[in-house]
């Protein structure tokens, strides 16, 4: 979809500008920094985290670059699919999750900040909420969409030691989903090495 292909370039040259570095892909690791042993059913995002299926949703797909660049990530759909222009589709409800290793912990804050930023520069945010999730501290940002098939969206973007992670679900006004939970509960399902 444009929009994803949009927020992806946009993305990329965010973080290459940044500081973050590229890489290969990264196997993930035997255990989480909990002791709990790695799952194969968790997408592995770069060695670093690794995320559960977003309840309701089904994995469309997960790959390591994206636009020569070495970002991980990951789409979730849920729906009807839709054919928008030639080879582009959409569905009723899609998350996204990107994730890119930065130089150091501050280059990573300082995307942070740029991104949220840029969301709230482009996007009609309708409210800004800090929420807790399995001791974490996230802001959501909720957001009106104006000029695509999503009729909303919801963005979490944060920092896991050198990784900025953002991750973002949007739905069309079909979808009846309560978009603040289900991206409490998608953020509950990240378990961090």
């Amino acid at each position: 979809m444009k929009k994803t292909g949009i927020f992806a370039a946009i993305l990329a040259l965010s973080l290459v500008l940044t500081g973050c570095m590229t890489g290969g892909m990264i196997p993930p690791p035997q255990t989480m920094a909990d002791g709990t042993p790695w799952n194969t059913e968790w997408v592995n995002m770069a060695g670093k985290v690794g995320v559960e299926r977003p309840e309701g949703f089904d994995l469309l797909t997960t790959n390591g670059t994206l636009e020569d660049m070495t970002i991980h990530y990951a789409t979730w759909v849920r729906g009807q699919e839709t054919e928008v222009d030639k080879d582009t589709y959409i569905y009723e409800g899609q998350v996204y999750l990107m994730t890119e290793q930065c130089d150091s912990a501050a280059a990573a804050e300082q995307t942070v900040v740029e991104w949220y930023g840029k969301f709230g520069g482009t996007l009609p945010i309708t409210s800004r909420e800090n929420v807790t999730v399995e001791g974490r501290e996230f802001e959501l940002l909720s957001y009106d969409c104006t000029d695509s098939h999503f009729d909303r969206g919801i963005t979490a973007i944060w920092r896991y030691g050198n990784m900025v992670l953002v991750a973002d679900i949007a739905c069309a006004a079909s979808l009846e989903l309560d978009l603040r939970q289900t991206m409490v509960d998608f953020l509950a399902g990240f378990h961090y090495a």
